[in-house]
């Protein structure tokens, strides 16, 4: 342990997000962030890989030399690369969704593995993207610009032009259930609907395999609250608002394809691989929900529960599954506290597990000490200025603390931040570039937005009072 705390203090870390993954999905995503790969395209690695506090990290010079890598190759063979993808994400999601055993033993988990890590390697190469088209996309156009009458900068472009391509499935889910309570509303049966809605959606709540999947008593519950107010009147600002904000991005894009063709391409990109990584972890959650209840049964073999099995890490699950493990349960619980892992290339069968007061010891030293900063910046996603006091979240456990009108600072959003987005005014995120699920949502749900800051969280406290300019990408204490 003090030969990785000395590595980590001797090292500058960028950070690539933060999910509260278990310790089974942990490893396996970093071990599909290390392994090599000849038979996809863009076939970069980690060489290096570290998560602590559900923090993923990789060290700044190998994600610096990545990006330049991935700016080249895209710069060269754009489509592609572009078609590429799209055929091995589509291609993973169908032998994802396929996947449904019956039961759980030791080839099943090693397919598991192997399916969810083939995932793991599709969001490394996302995340590593996004940031790439970040700095590549601006180069493409004049810094200010004009639209037939109106003047553009390239992000307030990408803001208005870069929406999904598809219906995300947030918003599909929200149209879903105030359909429900329009005919709950006019006193029309909704158990039909109820079944279906669950068995669409359900999955939405174990993005990251910790909690239950949402369950057709608690769908009842949300339709009855929205039935109580006007879901007709919501509905159709929904549809109405959505079809001018496309047909606006429709117009833009035409004039842009004809002026600037090659921005378009990285827009078009930018939208269709905003799509792509959205649909790629939805198939793992789907398959994780689909696999819960074997989880279940395998944990309670072992008198464990379905959080304690979790925190295995995917050799210690096989292990178990051949019965070849000595389960430790006092680090399980340490683990369930806190938990870090650290890997390389040369270690990938072999990661460094630390758990509790090691972990929490090392989280503080990768994150290094808060900052007194009167202003700092991001990368503008949706434009506008507003002022407004800060809620700083530093995971979705605590997304009931947010009230209406704050402003959201969070190290990066997932679907589980969904309740308190809908409430802020503003999103500020410490990670995440232009594919980003806070850039995605702050487009759809048109709210201003910054992310990629990467030290919001450090330098802002609940109760402060900022400027956001998500024109010019500052944040400033007022």
């Amino acid at each position: 342990m003090n030969k990785i705390a000395g590595f980590v203090k001797k090292n500058r870390w960028f950070k690539l997000g933060k999910w509260k993954e278990p310790v089974f999905l942990q490893d396996i995503i970093i071990r599909s962030y290390l392994e090599k790969k000849k038979d996809i395209v863009l076939p970069y690695h980690s060489n290096m890989a570290l998560t602590v506090g559900f923090k993923q990290f990789m060290r700044l010079a190998e994600y610096e030399e990545l990006k330049q890598k991935v700016k080249q190759d895209l710069k060269q063979n754009q489509q592609e690369i572009f078609q590429r993808i799209k055929q091995e994400v589509h291609q993973a999601i169908k032998i994802t969704d396929l996947f449904k055993p019956k039961q759980l033993n030791y080839r099943i988990i090693k397919k598991y593995v192997n399916l969810t890590k083939v995932l793991g390697r599709q969001s490394f190469r996302f995340i590593i993207m996004g940031y790439a088209l970040e700095e590549l996309y601006p180069e493409k156009l004049p810094r200010n610009f004009y639209l037939g009458k109106k003047q553009f900068t390239p992000q307030l472009l990408l803001a208005i032009a870069a929406l999904p391509k598809g219906l995300m499935p947030m918003i599909a889910e929200n149209i879903s259930l105030l359909k429900m309570a329009i005919k709950l509303k006019q006193q029309k049966s909704i158990g039909k609907d109820l079944k279906n809605h669950t068995k669409k959606f359900n999955w939405m709540n174990s993005i990251c395999w910790w909690d239950e999947p949402f369950d057709e008593r608690y769908y009842f519950i949300e339709v009855k609250k929205l039935a109580a107010g006007n879901p007709r009147k919501q509905l159709d600002h929904i549809i109405s608002s959505r079809k001018k904000q496309y047909q606006r991005a429709t117009e833009v894009l035409k004039q842009v394809k004809r002026k600037y063709k090659s921005a378009w391409q990285y827009i078009d990109m930018i939208r269709s691989l905003a799509d792509w990584r959205e649909e790629s972890w939805d198939a793992a959650s789907r398959t994780g929900v689909r696999l819960r209840p074997l989880f279940k049964i395998l944990a309670a073999k072992y008198y464990l529960s379905y959080n304690q099995l979790l925190m295995l890490s995917s050799k210690e699950l096989l292990a178990l599954a051949e019965n070849k493990l000595k389960i430790d349960l006092e680090e399980i619980n340490r683990r369930l506290i806190s938990f870090g892992i650290f890997s390389t290339t040369a270690t990938i069968n072999k990661p460094v597990i630390f758990s509790g007061n090691e972990a929490e010891k090392l989280s503080i030293l990768i994150e290094g000490k808060r900052q007194n900063l009167s202003e700092f910046f991001g990368l503008p996603i949706w434009p506008g200025i507003t002022r407004g006091k800060v809620r700083v979240l530093q995971s979705a456990d605590e997304i009931q603390k947010i009230e209406d009108g704050e402003i959201l600072v969070c190290p990066m959003t997932d679907p589980d931040y969904m309740p308190g987005i809908r409430k802020a005014k503003a999103i500020i995120t410490d990670q995440g570039g232009v594919l980003c699920h806070a850039a995605i949502i702050a487009r759809e749900l048109q709210k201003i937005c910054l992310v990629g800051t990467q030290i919001a969280t450090k330098v802002l406290r609940n109760g402060n009072l900022v400027e956001v300019d998500a024109n010019k990408g500052i944040i400033r204490k007022l």
